[in-house]
């Protein structure tokens, strides 16, 4: 049941969390909150994994989804 409605979601929080990652630093509040949001969403896959929910990353039409994450946490 929680594979199915993360599998749902996955991909429109990971659009809204690119957009966030992707606007212009602009002070010091703005790079602290980009920190934070880098390393939240960091734990936020990492929870996935642990959870053995790893399949939601791989999962059919999320390739172009998968490739920008793996992008994000370099």
């Amino acid at each position: 049941m929680i594979y199915e409605m993360l599998n749902e979601l996955f991909t429109p929080l990971l659009q809204r969390v690119f957009v966030s990652l992707s606007e212009p630093v602009t002070g010091t509040d703005d790079h602290v909150q980009l920190t934070d949001l880098r390393r939240e969403f960091l734990n936020f896959i990492l929870i996935i994994l642990n959870n053995d929910l790893g399949q939601v990353l791989v999962s059919e039409g999320k390739k172009t989804t998968l490739d920008l994450l793996l992008g994000v946490l370099r």
